[in-house]
């Protein structure tokens, strides 16, 4: 059925639905739109509806999107091309499944160049996923600035101390004399041993030299260190038994006694912004690693080197465990199921959420709830501009660049604030401000 449409420059729109599904490396779901499909348009905004899109294939899809295309023919069996208006994300679907009641948000409009165009929606899937990993999570994340801004070369360095703590001062010794006796070329390593430092070594190398470098990145390489090091603690207390001299093994002792002892200080220190974690917990947690510290300057003070390794390793627990239940993860309910439980009691049947900036990949799991990614303050305005009654969360600091950009400004329903362990730095340490520290994540409304 041809409807006409007319709009500014452009002579005539004819709307109609049809299906674009195609296959790539073997995927083999296959896609039907089924039902009613429709689009609303307001002069620079646009609104996509679908009844039914279904996956009647036997895997699933890989990331499909509802588009709007505006094509210099009518649909006839295979598609054209022309200017694509819009898109609308809407996620994979399992095999044999269906996405129901498809209603976009407010999705930007671009227009096509003056003449007369007819208006398809596409179902695509596919190319979407390949193009995001492929592209965007790898080669971009390697070669360009778009994740995160440039760091220096020695960024893994630290990153690497700090992932074998409380074992990083016996790390750094054992590099040490590795680099020594292969300068004077008395290192033979065994066939594990070179193993081993590859293992270490050539992706950390890799990993430097890319533009996107993040911590996570070089996760995989502390295993080989970690046996690395302790084949060196082992090596280093069989030698003190048959000689008095012990400086390497004493100073890298004294070295992790202290370390331990200064984040004892620096998590007490850190308490004006540990708003979640109970006084008793953080008590706990800093007399516990303060103590590991202690029981090593005991074993380096007495040269009990037999009883380095348990002592080590108790020091060890002891500052992962007060870690874990002080600053990571402090108690229950935590910030993002609060905010998910002020979403289930604010939110009516059928109501759109969105997030701007806050809990965007783990919000999801606690609420259960489709969510839109608004992206930026603009998609965040455009979003809650619409006629119908939105949720969005958010930053408290981006709500007054939203607002501004809205007749209305939004209704705060809900406020939660939180140490965001993923911002912290140095500087958070040594200044805890919970003013500059702490986030306030805000639920809004448009209604």
């Amino acid at each position: 059925m041809t409807v006409p449409y007319w709009h500014g420059p452009m002579k005539r729109f004819a709307a109609f639905s049809f299906l674009l599904c195609y296959s790539l490396l073997g995927h083999a779901a296959t896609l039907a739109l089924k039902g009613s499909v429709g689009y609303s348009h307001m002069v620079t905004s646009v609104i996509v509806a679908a009844d039914n899109v279904s996956n009647t294939g036997a895997t699933p899809s890989g990331q499909v999107r509802l588009e709007l295309w505006a094509t210099p023919a009518p649909y006839t069996g295979s598609f054209t091309g022309g200017y694509q208006l819009a898109q609308y994300p809407i996620g994979s679907i399992a095999a044999g499944a269906s996405v129901l009641d498809i209603s976009s948000p407010l999705l930007p409009w671009t227009n096509p160049p003056a003449g007369t165009w007819y208006v398809a929606m596409v179902v695509r899937h596919g190319t979407a996923y390949l193009e995001s990993f492929v592209v965007g999570d790898n080669l971009e994340r390697f070669t360009t600035t778009r994740f995160n801004e440039s760091r220096p070369i020695w960024f893994y360095l630290p990153v690497i101390a700090g992932g074998l703590m409380p074992w990083s001062a016996f790390a750094v010794g054992a590099a040490a004399a590795g680099l020594a006796s292969l300068a004077r070329r008395q290192w033979s390593p065994s066939r594990d041993d070179l193993r081993l430092v590859f293992w270490a070594v050539v992706p950390t190398l890799f990993f430097m030299a890319s533009v996107g470098q993040q911590p996570r990145y070089v996760l995989p390489v502390l295993p080989p260190l970690a046996i690395l090091t302790a084949r060196a603690i082992g090596e280093r207390i069989e030698a003190a038994r048959a000689e008095p001299r012990t400086a390497l093994l004493a100073s890298a002792t004294w070295a992790t006694a202290a370390t331990l002892v200064l984040c004892a200080g620096l998590l007490y220190r850190l308490q004006p912004l540990l708003v979640a974690t109970p006084p008793a917990i953080l008590a706990t947690s800093v007399i516990g690693i303060a103590a590991g510290g202690a029981a090593l300057a005991i074993v380096a003070l007495r040269r009990a080197w037999a009883a380095l390794p348990l002592a080590a390793a108790a020091a060890a627990v002891t500052l992962l465990l007060g870690l874990q239940f002080s600053v990571l993860a402090p108690g229950r309910p935590d910030a993002v199921e609060r905010m998910a439980a002020s979403v289930a009691a604010h939110r009516t049947a059928g109501q759109p959420l969105g997030s701007l900036h806050a809990f965007t990949r783990n919000l999801i799991f606690y609420t259960g709830l489709r969510q839109l990614d608004l992206v930026d303050v603009p998609g965040a305005a455009r979003f809650l501009a619409q006629d119908g009654s939105v949720l969005v969360v958010l930053l408290e600091r981006d709500l007054a660049a939203v607002a501004s950009a809205l007749p209305t400004p939004p209704r705060v329903l809900a406020r939660v604030r939180h140490l965001n362990t993923a911002t912290l730095r140095l500087r958070s340490v040594l200044d805890p401000d919970p003013d500059k520290e702490l986030e306030t994540v805000v639920l809004a409304t448009n209604r």
